[in-house]
Parts: structure tokens; C-alpha cells; sequence
């Protein structure tokens, strides 16, 4: 009696367990589906796929399992593909790199099969230690199919500074002292351009004491406030002129002066 009655509980049992189980198949397959065109309308192609393919492996309604896989296939055959090809400082092909996609390692190594990738833009790099290798922005379009980036590694020279730390190692190396030079041209300029303006003022002023309206005292005004004049801009682009190249001198000859006033750590010879 005892092995009876756990048959027939079993018997019962099992439909309704079963029963269960179709439901909650049936409701994860629904949203797996709808969950997947939401994220194929966001871009997030990847995603979309995988939840796709789980509608094919659950017990779904046929008109979902139909959707669903039709879906998958669209996902699968619109999907853009990146190839990715590197070589090493000497030209040589090489693997041995990560591949890093929009900030995220992809794979420790390069494939030499194509990867999925959502359609968009993405930032794709590869890194090696004791190389670099320029990053590159690319936008993927759907239905791009095997799109080939290639990398060429390069052998660091020095380490990466910004501009500022240039110009500080510049000027510690004693090299071109940008704010000299310019001082320096710029009032060698000026006072070239302050002389020119007292010679002309002189040539005039020559000429007209050698015409007789200097002895008449009959010259033009406009003559003698011509001459006014030139003396005048010739007296303040020469004066700023001497100020400038006087600073541009004293820059040079500085800076030329620093590297040697500083030190180092004790024991240690510099030399610039």
C-alpha cells in the first residue's frame, strides 16, 4: 500500500511539476526576447545576441521561438567584425599584444579570426610592454563585415612629457630659451626701426635748413611737425627697442647660467 500511494502521488505530481516548469520557460523566453530588442535598439548588439540564442534553447511559444530566431539571425548577420594585425619595431608579423577596446581588455593575445563588435564608435588600441602603438578611433556600421586595423609597434625614445615638462627640460638642458630669443629679435627690430626713423628725421631737417625759407623763417608748419614726428617715433620704438634687447640678452645669458647652479644628488656628476 505504502509503494501504491507514492506512485499515485507521483503521478499526480508530476504533471503540475512539469506544468511549472513550461511556465516559467515560456515567461523567461518572452522576455528574454523583448529584453534583446530593447538592447539592439540601444546598440547593444552583443547583449541582444546572447539573449536571443537563449530563446532558441528554451520551450517557447512557437510564435515567440519563431520571432526570436528570426531576430538572432538578423543580429548575427549585421553584426560588424574587426580584424586586428600588428607588427613588432623590426616589421614583424606579431600576436603577442592586448588588445584593449574602448578601455576594456578584450583578449590577452591577438586573434587571427575576426571578433563582434556593436555598431558605433569605438577606441581601439593594443598594448605591449616596452612598446607603443597609436590608439585609433573607429566608427563600425552594420553588415561591416571583417574590417582590418593594423598597428605598427614602436620602440619608446623617452618617456612621454607634457609641454610644460619640456620646456622645463629644455631650459634645464640649457636649450633654446624661447622668451630670450623673441626679447631679443623683437628689440633688435625696434631699434632698427627707431634709427631709420632718426636718419630720415636728420635728412629732412637737412634739407630743409638748406632751403631758403630757413632763412626766411617762411618753412611750412607741416615740414617742421614732419620732422617733430620722426624724431618723436625714432625717440620711443628705439628707447623700447634698447629695453627689450637688453632683456632678451640678460634672459639668454641667464638661462645659458642655471643649469650650472644646479645640483644634484650627492656623488652624482651632471653634465649638460
Amino acid at each position: 500500500m505504502g509503494l501504491v500511494a507514492v506512485a499515485w502521488a507521483a503521478s499526480v505530481a508530476l504533471p503540475g511539476m512539469a506544468g511549472v516548469a513550461q511556465a516559467q520557460d515560456k515567461n523567461a523566453c518572452i522576455d528574454a526576447d523583448t529584453q534583446g530588442q530593447e538592447l539592439r535598439l540601444k546598440g547593444h548588439w552583443r547583449e541582444a545576441e546572447v539573449l536571443f540564442q537563449t530563446c532558441l534553447r528554451l520551450q517557447c511559444p512557437a510564435a515567440v521561438a519563431q520571432d526570436c530566431s528570426a531576430r538572432y539571425d538578423d543580429v548575427r548577420s549585421s553584426m560588424p567584425t574587426l580584424l586586428v594585425a600588428a607588427q613588432q619595431p623590426d616589421g614583424t608579423d606579431t600576436v603577442d599584444a592586448r588588445l584593449v577596446i574602448d578601455g576594456q581588455v578584450v583578449s590577452p593575445s591577438l586573434s587571427a579570426t575576426a571578433i563582434e563588435l556593436d555598431p558605433g564608435e569605438h577606441l581601439v588600441t593594443i598594448q605591449h610592454d616596452g612598446w607603443i602603438a597609436p590608439e585609433q578611433r573607429v566608427v563600425f556600421r552594420e553588415r561591416e563585415k571583417d574590417r582590418r586595423l593594423a598597428f605598427q609597434f614602436a620602440v619608446p625614445s623617452s618617456p612621454a612629457l607634457s609641454s610644460r615638462e619640456v620646456g622645463e627640460t629644455e631650459q634645464r638642458r640649457g636649450g633654446v630659451d624661447t622668451l630670450g630669443v623673441t626679447l631679443t629679435v623683437s628689440g633688435g627690430i625696434a631699434v632698427a626701426v627707431g634709427a631709420t626713423f632718426a636718419v630720415a628725421g636728420l635728412a629732412k631737417r637737412s634739407s630743409l635748413l638748406a632751403d631758403s625759407c630757413s632763412t626766411s623763417k617762411t618753412c611750412s608748419p607741416d615740414d617742421v611737425s614732419t620732422i617733430n614726428r620722426d624724431y618723436w617715433v625714432s625717440g620711443i620704438v628705439g628707447g623700447v627697442g634698447l629695453v627689450a634687447l637688453g632683456l632678451g640678452i640678460w634672459e639668454l645669458v641667464t638661462n645659458h647660467e642655471r643649469p650650472r647652479a644646479q645640483g644634484g644628488l650627492p656623488g652624482l656628476q651632471l653634465s649638460f
